[in-house]
């Protein structure tokens, strides 16, 4: 079975369990069929990809043709177990579209996800079903594909009908006029949906005005992904009007617009609100340069701001000047935890600044400020570790790794993982409580235990081992992105913990 790429696709389903075995295409093609055939309960997605699959040893490029597709496909009709349905870079003939209509129509079967990526050919043939299928679908993907104004009438009708899906994602799309009226009129209709991914479409004027309209009278959306539309200042800020006193919102990612003056102040109106529930803005890579976000708006803001929990203002070409008002509102706000400063222009001075604030820092636990224009290493990574010998919260740092210091500083934010903050003072219902008595064990492990929890790694990489150091940061950083409280795992670093309680505090704050 080796017909030329041209004219066919790949055909894969994913399998936790699955290892590199088959030795050809067809022996996987039949395994897969009889597993169908058996009704296997472990089969439950299924994907048809243009690349071969990455979980298969095979020799050379092989591929399928449409009437193998199709076998699988009505094959699946009889498998009930199969409820999420990935199809990538698939070239819809008639046999293929055949196949797929005949799958999405059958009337059991309730679909978890459906994901239509990149496909071509069938110029909107299977939209009719896909839109019944829609029905009681939680998650739909449609991205890279050339939806007709047609095909947009047909989704944005099924989205007012829908009672069960959660998430819809449409990238490189263009949304303007009659297509964002359809689309968005079916938007702000649906009160169950909470995730929104418009990546990389195009919106006109008209298009900008369909999709603030349907965000005005929408009251179920928690996270809108706007990245990479290229929206301008001023649509930046007309959608962000729209999303003042939202009441779910909690996610919105503006990467790579134009945020300015404009969309800046439409921010503080947002972040100023009352009701604003915002904890995770994404304000990366506004096409930086004379246009920029205006920091000092957005930092005056954030000194009243109570839900902001992350906020990333990488590649904005910021420099020290904008830092400085930022540094003040993190000594006043205790809300904000995450911080990315990655690929900007602060220079030594202004990262010194930041330095020598973090002791006054009593929120942030996540600080990346990687790839500045560090110029004097030794000096700056002194006052960092300074600072943060003094910091009990931030157990995250992300900076330079040739930094003479940089190994004491990750030491002293493992410290924080494992509980550091038991040896000061903590907070409770707003009141500060003084630091625990030495006498009080039980008081200050079960404080640590609880201030702090990682994954079960429990002791440090070796300095020389950079494989198992790489892979510990990591799977640190991962419970700091998810903010996974598991109690009961071990404490990293709890023997450092101990050992500084027994020599008395002044040792680990010297």
């Amino acid at each position: 079975m080796q017909p030329t790429r041209a004219n066919c696709s790949t055909i894969s389903f994913m399998r936790s369990s699955l290892s590199s075995f088959y030795e050809s295409l067809d022996d996987y093609v039949q395994a897969t069929l009889k597993r169908l055939e058996e009704k296997d309960p472990s089969l439950c997605k299924l994907l048809i990809d243009d690349f071969h699959y990455p979980e298969v040893d095979l020799d050379g490029d092989q591929f399928f043709d449409s009437i193998t597709i199709a076998k699988l496909l009505r094959k699946t009709i009889y498998s009930p177990h199969v409820t999420d349905l990935e199809m990538r870079f698939v070239e819809f003939d008639d046999i293929v579209a055949a196949a797929l209509m005949d799958l999405l129509s059958s009337p059991s079967r309730e679909w978890d996800r459906i994901s239509i990526v990149g496909c071509t050919g069938c110029r909107g043939q299977f939209l009719p079903p896909l839109t019944s299928a829609m029905k009681q679908c939680k998650h739909l993907t449609l991205n890279h594909n050339s939806i007709e104004a047609e095909g947009f009438e047909k989704i944005g009708a099924a989205l007012q009908s829908n009672h069960s899906l959660r998430s819809f994602h449409m990238k490189r799309d263009t949304l303007n006029g009659r297509n964002a009226l359809a689309l968005f009129e079916g938007l702000q209709s649906n009160s169950l949906l909470e995730d929104v991914v418009l990546n990389f479409c195009r919106f006109d004027e008209k298009g900008i005005d369909a999709l603030s309209e349907s965000l005005k009278n929408n009251r179920s959306i928690r996270k809108l992904d706007l990245g990479a539309c290229y929206l301008p200042d001023r649509f930046v800020a007309r959608v962000t009007y729209s999303l003042v006193d939202h009441p779910s919102l909690t996610s919105l990612v503006l990467t790579l617009n134009s945020c300015h003056e404009k969309g800046t102040i439409a921010l503080a109106s947002l972040l100023s609100s009352p009701n604003c529930r915002l904890q995770h803005l994404n304000m990366s890579h506004q096409k930086a340069g004379s246009n920029k976000p205006c920091l000092e708006t957005l930092s005056t803001v954030l000194r009243t701001n109570k839900s902001l929990l992350s906020l990333n203002l990488s590649r904005n070409s910021l420099h020290g000047s904008d830092l400085s008002t930022l540094i003040q509102t993190l000594q006043e706000n205790s809300t904000l935890e995450h911080l990315d400063l990655t690929n900007n222009s602060l220079d030594d001075k202004s990262l010194v600044a930041f330095a020598r604030a973090l002791p006054s820092m009593s929120g942030l636990k996540s600080l990346h400020v990687l790839n500045n224009e560090i110029m004097d290493e030794n000096n700056v990574g002194r006052e960092v570790l300074k600072g943060i010998s003094r910091n009990h919260t931030l157990v995250d740092m992300e900076i330079k790794r040739s930094l003479p210091q940089y190994e004491n500083i990750q030491y002293y934010v493992a410290l924080n993982w494992g509980g550091r903050r038991a040896l000061s003072a903590a907070f409770a219902n707003d009141e500060t409580l003084p630091p625990i008595p030495m006498g009080l064990w039980p008081i200050v492990l079960k404080r640590a235990q609880c201030n702090r929890s990682v994954p079960n790694s429990s002791t440090p990489a070796n300095k020389n081992d950079h494989g198992n150091r790489k892979a510990h940061d990591h799977r640190r950083k991962e419970h700091v992105q998810h903010n996974h409280q598991d109690q009961h795992k071990i404490q990293s670093f709890q023997h450092d913990i101990i050992y500084h309680l027994l020599h008395g505090p002044a040792l680990l704050s010297r």
